[in-house]
């Protein structure tokens, strides 16, 4: 055991795994010395260089596309507006998860009329339409209440972007409350 504590076995012993492990078996592609070879660690440090910019990007934009996004959100709730023709009578009102019943009637501020007294039912919250849920919370039975839509908002549905672009004039809603149901509060909706 007194050989393990001599210095120069101990010297030698290291030069002997360095070798071995750097040098000797150079064909095989996951030896220790092709794994420490300029060549491999160049071209590890250039794969995460492009993968460290690949995440960056990827990064940027999200964060872009939710800064935008909130924005555009942010000013189209502030540029519609409504108010309540008649207020309507009753104790129930309109709140998330409500099914309701309404008259539907759209025209455009030259006059144009696109709909005139459709009748509807949806679950507000469910997003059957974006212009009239959010602007019909606490409306009660017999209610009235005009919508009005910039003719520069942006919209998810085709339909009522394309009025708003051929009408090229603000769109206004008038929204007539027929029913309400309270007793089908609905669970998992996007009440805004």
């Amino acid at each position: 055991m007194r050989i393990l504590e001599n210095p120069l076995f101990k010297i030698i012993a290291i030069v002997a795994i360095v070798y071995f492990g750097l040098f000797a078996n150079k064909q095989s592609p996951e030896s220790l010395g092709n794994r420490l070879s300029s060549e491999k660690i160049k071209k590890n440090l250039s794969e995460a260089q492009e993968k460290s910019k690949f995440i960056i990007t990827n990064v940027r934009a999200a964060k872009d596309y939710a800064e935008n996004s909130d924005k555009v959100l942010s000013e189209n709730k502030i540029n519609i507006s409504h108010k309540d023709i008649i207020l309507g009578s009753g104790k129930d009102q309109v709140l998330c998860g409500t099914q309701v019943s309404v008259l539907v009637s759209l025209s455009s501020e030259k006059g144009a009329k696109f709909i005139n007294n459709q009748e509807t039912s949806f679950v507000v919250g469910s997003n059957v339409n974006e212009l009239i849920e959010p602007h019909i919370y606490n409306m009660k039975k017999g209610g009235i209440r005009e919508i009005r839509i910039p003719r520069d908002y942006s919209v998810r549905s085709p339909e009522i972007a394309k009025i708003l672009r051929e009408s090229d004039s603000d769109l206004k809603y008038l929204i007539t409350l027929k029913t309400i149901n309270q007793a089908t509060l609905a669970t998992n909706l996007d009440c805004k």
